[in-house]
């Protein structure tokens, strides 16, 4: 049976350092050009794509492609979620995704 590999997120957003690990977030700065998807907060199961422009230590500029729609997401108490509000929608994105184990397929 596959599945993603557990792993524990202590108080400072470190990956299983309880554990022994050290391993942190990928860098903002690493995921300029990619594309990632928001989460509505208010809408469970709704995401919004956006192509990630700019990363700076607490955010990340981003772009709603085929549109001329660009804005800011912002981090605060926690070094993973970013957050942004847009045409009165909620929007969270939590970075820890990046770092995620993807099962691979047979």
């Amino acid at each position: 049976m596959g599945g993603l590999a557990r792993r524990s997120v202590d108080e400072d957003g470190s990956l299983g350092r309880k554990a022994g690990g050290t391993q942190k977030a990928e860098p903002p700065e690493a995921i300029i050009g990619r594309r990632i998807f928001l989460n509505d907060v208010d809408r469970p199961g709704e995401r919004m794509e956006v192509e990630v422009l700019e990363a700076r230590g607490t955010g990340l500029r981003v772009f709603v492609p085929n549109t001329q729609v660009a804005f800011d997401l912002r981090r605060y108490e926690s070094e993973w979620l970013f957050k942004c509000s847009v045409g009165g929608r909620d929007f969270e994105f939590d970075a820890r995704i990046l770092t995620a184990k993807v099962p691979v397929r047979k």
